[in-house]
């Protein structure tokens, strides 16, 4: 008698839940490697080398002090700026720091910079158009303590032109005669403010972050699009945000004063007074015909206990265009006398009274001259 076998209706379920169970162990087994890998990461990144051993760990704001015009009809025209690098900050906690004067859009911030930043604890400059479309800036030049720097803003339009939308951004090391220019346009949008001086910080974490000096002078003119110079009231500010918004920020003596055209932007970093000098007193602007001379006064100021002299030189001048000194080193005050051949190139040049003291401080003014 044959026996016909019976199915066993449990076969299917025990094989589905075989699998069920494999899959979940599965699951379990990724998870424990993953969590593995993370705390591998974490322990790579604990011993990795920081850049500053006695870095602080914690970056709390970012911080701006800053001068001011704000309008909505006022015309642009070029703004010329000198002032000079800084010593480094002390200690290297990831920050990021930059001065600058500038011209505001909604959009646009027309920038020459000097910026330090701490991945090789260098001062660069670089010509901005910061920060809506790229590239924005211009090549970044590598820049030494004490050096004297120029940043030009200037409008590529017609004289009385309204509204240009064309700019040329120059940054230049007066000192080594280096720049790096950048051309933008500003995409029909109108400029609305103006910004003599500004002191911009990224992740700033406390006041030794900051150069290890009390303060930075700016020396700027500024024109409108007939080339009349700009003389408004200013608006001095400091404020402080971070990635949710407007914070307190750090109490480091922020200051901004201002004297005519200068434009000084004070600070508390902890460290002492750095002696310096500025070169004060010139015009803002200066015409010249050719086979004719020119003169004008240039003062030595003394800043942070600085005495000393320093020699004098002028960067920027055209072909066919010569300079002399009354005094020269200057101690305190000199008559510079400007004399074009009659063969001199004619046009607008920016240039810059520019003096080096003998232990290699730099300090320029800078100024508009027309050979017509």
């Amino acid at each position: 008698m044959s026996t016909t076998p019976t199915a066993n209706p449990r076969a299917p379920m025990n094989r589905w839940v075989r699998i069920l169970i494999a899959v979940i162990v599965l699951a379990i087994g990724l998870l424990v490697v993953r969590q593995v890998s993370h705390l591998r990461q974490d322990e790579q990144a604990a011993s990795a080398p920081k850049p500053n051993s006695g870095a602080k760990s914690t970056a709390t704001s970012n911080n701006n002090e800053y001068v001011e015009y704000q309008s909505k009809t006022q015309q642009w025209g070029p703004m010329i700026s000198t002032w000079t690098v800084p010593p480094k900050p002390a200690v290297n906690n990831g920050q990021f720091i930059a001065f600058w004067p500038a011209f505001n859009s909604s959009v646009s911030v027309l920038q020459p910079v000097l910026a330090w930043e701490s991945s090789d604890e260098q001062w660069k400059i670089a010509s901005w158009d910061c920060c809506h479309k790229k590239p924005y800036n211009s090549t970044r030049i590598i820049v030494n303590d004490g050096d004297a720097i120029m940043g030009t803003i200037t409008p590529q339009c017609e004289l009385g032109e309204i509204d240009c939308q064309d700019w040329t951004i120059t940054t230049t090391n007066v000192t080594t005669g280096e720049s790096s220019t950048f051309d933008t346009t500003t995409d029909e949008e109108s400029l609305k403010s103006l910004m003599p001086a500004f002191l911009e910080t990224q992740t700033q974490s406390s006041c030794d972050d900051l150069p290890a000096n009390t303060g930075v002078t700016f020396i700027t003119h500024a024109f409108d699009n007939n080339e009349e110079e700009i003389n408004p009231e200013w608006v001095s500010t400091h404020d402080a945000h971070d990635r949710s918004g407007p914070v307190e920020g750090l109490d480091c003596d922020w200051s901004q004063d201002v004297s005519g055209s200068e434009f000084t932007l004070g600070y508390d970093s902890g460290s002492e007074e750095v002696p310096n000098f500025l070169l004060t007193g010139s015009p803002a602007q200066l015409s010249l015909e050719p086979g004719s001379s020119v003169s004008f006064p240039v003062n030595l100021v003394s800043q942070y206990g600085f005495s000393g002299s320093a020699t004098l030189d002028i960067y920027g001048l055209p072909d066919g265009v010569t300079a002399t000194f009354s005094e020269d080193p200057i101690t305190t005050d000199s008559t510079v006398t400007l004399t074009a051949s009659p063969e001199a190139t004619t046009g607008t040049a920016y240039i810059a009274v520019h003096g080096t003291s003998s232990d290699s401080l730099h300090a320029a003014e800078p100024m508009m001259l027309t050979v017509e």
